[in-house]
């Protein structure tokens, strides 16, 4: 124990922590839903000079949102917005895109607007050739009230139990240094992921699992009854994408969500088919709709938990076949699981990409065996669910392939499965248009980010991916393991590549979480740093997604999940473009987003070919519990917003 003035100096301080507690937590206001003002203006927008809507309260309020309607468009018009007080202090600003064929946007604000001060709302068009535009804007204001007694109790209460911990902590309390010592010896242990960590996992994966239920979650569960029902009841399977392009309207004329056509290829909807037999039998047994029950899309959704699975035991194997110890193989595979990309893009969003990584994964390992048609094969396989393994497939072709004609032959087998596998399918119904459009707006996306030259652009995608198959053609492979390391390191940096040159999904990024869990045990001699940035890196971005994506982690999304079981419906939602507006992640997103790439970039330098090297000894429990732990937190974000939403607002 430490001396009796430090102690008292402790106590003190603590004292003063716990009384500034209880007065933030006595002042601490939420929206107030039952004091809501809602006004309305008719204005005119121009170019060439700044249109002003004054307003001000007599008491306290929230400026909530502003929503800007404007007459149907021919094309997007730029507006830009600033919000001052009477003191010429701006508070905010900004610009937002009008698109053509939409009619009205809500920008979410910020602000408290404080009694008896005069607010000012500065507006103008941004250079265009519309000069000048009728528009209504609508500003919502939301008072305050203080939160319920219970609620300030409960968090004095953690408070209380916070500045308990910490005085045990710098008191170096006997309890607290013998725990230490025990939790060190825990976490120092060189042994394998244990059964109670692996619990731990599936415990939040379970609760996340069960809180989100999407219009693409829904989507695929539509799919994988449609399947059935396409035989059954339409004919056969070659009616299966007129009957999801039918059952698409029907969707939507009786408000039923994930009315999405079929538009991958069919090889995925198999899958979907096979996992989908036990939900089919019982929607058509009992007469109930396959999204109108938790359970049932509980169900329909684990088929990518089983792939995700499967897909950390082809990991093990390619970890051991290119000799990482058997210990590190299993760490391998839980940093995968436990990766955030495997938690959000997996577990909560529920996205269906990951069936095609298991495909791809085994594709690479038979590239490290040297068997060149079991590569190609299961490449060809991989890319007929999404096109993401093309772009893996021709660099590792290249390395150990030089024949230009070979290498051409090889690139059409792997891209004309997915052809031939829709010859069996009528060409010429709305259904297939619907779909060949639906691929023709991936691949202008795919193109869209394009860089000037002298006279003309081309796109970034094709500039840098085409700078890494000529490196790799041009690289003459000298040794097995030099194979391996490219086999796991071209990978990941091709599809880092792709993500980062065009509008890509928040979801898609789940493409590069296996060959990082892979990479961090294949170079573990570079652990500690590899897991620091890969843990900082991936947390900027998901949190640059909570803004830029914000549609894919709404609270909403879990309406009828488990959390509306256990905490009920919300009469209004916090929704993560408000709670991103309330973090400033609108304003660092981009910067987020940058410090992902430099993270990514740096993982990938320390672990280039050549520098790759193992360390059997190097302590890796700690920081893969850190490292779990804090990728939960985050993961958790959307789903703390929905019972936020239902307990205060």
């Amino acid at each position: 124990m430490k001396n009796n003035k430090l102690q008292i100096r402790y106590i003190f301080e603590l004292v003063i922590f716990l009384i500034l507690c209880y007065i933030g937590i006595a002042n601490i206001r939420v929206n107030d839903n039952n004091n809501i003002k809602k006004t309305e203006y008719d204005i005119l927008l121009k170019t060439d000079s700044l249109t002003e809507v004054e307003f001000s309260y007599e008491e306290d309020t929230f400026l909530d949102y502003l929503e800007i309607e404007v007459p149907k468009l021919e094309e997007n018009i730029d507006i830009y917005y600033n919000l001052i007080n009477e003191k010429g202090y701006c508070l905010e600003t900004g610009g937002r895109t009008l698109e053509g064929e939409s009619q009205n946007v809500r920008i979410v604000l910020e602000n408290k607007i404080q009694n008896g001060i005069k607010y000012t709302l500065q507006m103008r068009l941004e250079e265009s050739e519309i000069q000048n535009i009728d528009a209504k804007i609508a500003i919502e204001f939301v008072g305050y009230k203080n939160i319920g007694k219970v609620y300030q109790a409960v968090f004095m209460l953690m408070c209380l139990f916070i500045a308990f911990l910490v005085f045990i902590v710098i008191t170096e309390n006997q309890m607290y240094m013998k725990a230490k010592e025990a939790v060190w010896s825990i976490l120092a242990s060189r042994r394998t992921p244990t059964i109670a960590e692996y619990a731990i996992l599936t415990v939040f994966f379970a609760i996340l699992l069960m809180s989100n239920g999407d219009g693409d979650t829904l989507a695929f569960i539509h799919y994988e009854v449609n399947f059935w029902r396409s035989i059954f009841q339409e004919g056969g399977l070659q009616h299966f994408y007129d009957y999801s392009y039918m059952m698409e309207q029907y969707y939507k004329a009786n408000a039923i969500g994930g009315a999405f056509a079929a538009y991958y290829d069919f090889p995925m909807f198999i899958l979907f088919g096979i996992w989908g037999l036990p939900l089919y039998l019982l929607c058509e047994g009992m007469g109930i709709e396959e999204t109108s029950n938790m359970w049932t899309i509980v169900y329909g959704k684990s088929i990518f938990i089983v792939a995700l699975i499967i897909a950390a035991y082809v990991i093990y194997k390619i970890c051991q076949n290119i000799k990482i110890s058997k210990e590190q193989s299993k760490w391998a595979v839980f940093l995968f699981l436990s990766s955030i990309l495997a938690v959000v893009d997996v577990g909560y969003i529920g996205q269906l990409d990951i069936m095609g990584i298991i495909f791809t994964l085994i594709g690479i390992y038979y590239y490290q065996k040297n068997s060149k048609w079991k590569f190609i094969l299961f490449f060809m396989i991989a890319s007929s669910f999404k096109q993401f393994p093309v772009f893996i497939f021709i660099p590792l072709l290249m390395l150990i392939e030089k024949n230009i004609v070979k290498i051409g032959i090889d690139i059409l087998i792997v891209l004309g499965f997915s052809k031939i596998c829709g010859l069996s399918f009528p060409s010429d119904t709305m259904a297939i248009t619907v779909k060949n459009e639906f691929a023709e707006k991936s691949l202008e996306a795919l193109l869209g980010v394009k860089a000037p030259l002298y006279n003309d652009t081309i796109p970034v995608i094709i500039l840098l991916l085409g700078v890494l198959c000529v490196y790799c053609y041009l690289k003459k492979i000298t040794s097995q393991k030099e194979l391996e390391e490219y086999s796991v390191f071209l990978p990941l940096a091709a599809m880092f590549i792709l993500l980062i040159c065009f509008d890509s999904n928040p979801y898609w990024y789940i493409q590069l979480a296996p060959y990082i869990a892979i990479i961090l045990m294949y170079n573990s001699k570079q652990y500690n740093n590899l897991v620091l940035f890969e843990t900082v890196g991936m947390i900027c971005l998901v949190l640059s997604q909570f803004y830029s994506s914000y549609w894919c982690f709404e609270p909403s999304n879990g309406e009828g999940m488990l959390m509306t079981q256990i905490f009920g419906k919300p009469d209004s939602y916090l929704s993560m473009e408000r709670f991103a507006a309330y973090t400033k992640l609108n304003q660092l997103s981009g910067v987020l987003y940058a410090a992902f790439i430099v993270c990514i970039v740096a993982f990938l330098w320390i672990s280039r070919p050549g520098k790759i090297k193992q360390d059997e000894k190097i302590i890796i429990r700690p920081y893969a519990l850190l490292r779990m732990l804090v990728n939960i937190a985050v993961a958790y974000v959307p789903v703390m917003l929905y019972v936020v939403s239902a307990m205060f607002l």
